[in-house]
């Protein structure tokens, strides 16, 4: 069973159900379908204290309690695992954003993806993780059961 990853807009987008933009399918949709299969145990899934900073930061309380339910179902089930950014890994992406002309937080995401050992980072930003895709796999949430 893969350890997967999942950047914070796949979590806003299903606790928000945001429909994305333009010809895209329902963002929300995805993100609801992926970790429902999570649920099922199709996957593992790896989430850090940054991702559960930023969740709360751009949620409401209510939307900030429905992903705190759910990864405690998870737990329930031993499909959770959580990893503290360490200044370390904090550093790192600071110097793989500037070399990958990429975002920090999206660095961030990538740095405690790999040191938790997830084997895929799942964004609905592809483009933005796009300097990672040669050291791990990453694919939107409805792409998932292509890889």
């Amino acid at each position: 069973m893969d350890l997967v990853y999942a950047d914070t807009n796949v979590y806003l987008d299903w606790v928000q159900w945001r429909k994305g933009r333009g010809f895209l399918t329902h963002q929300g949709e995805e993100a609801e379908a992926f970790f429902n299969d999570v649920k099922a145990g199709k996957y593992r899934l790896l989430t850090s204290d940054h991702l559960e900073a930023q969740i709360k930061l751009h949620s409401t309380p209510s939307q900030f309690q429905q992903y705190k339910d759910y990864i405690a179902e998870l737990d329930k089930k031993s499909l959770h695992s959580h990893i503290i950014a360490k200044p370390a890994e904090r550093q790192q992406a600071n110097i793989t954003a500037k070399s990958c002309n990429s975002e920090y937080e999206d660095a961030l995401h990538f740095e405690l993806a790999k040191k938790g050992g997830a084997a895929i980072l799942i964004t609905q930003d592809e483009p933005h993780f796009k300097a990672f895709a040669g050291q791990m796999k990453i694919c939107r949430p409805r792409l998932i059961t292509m890889i």
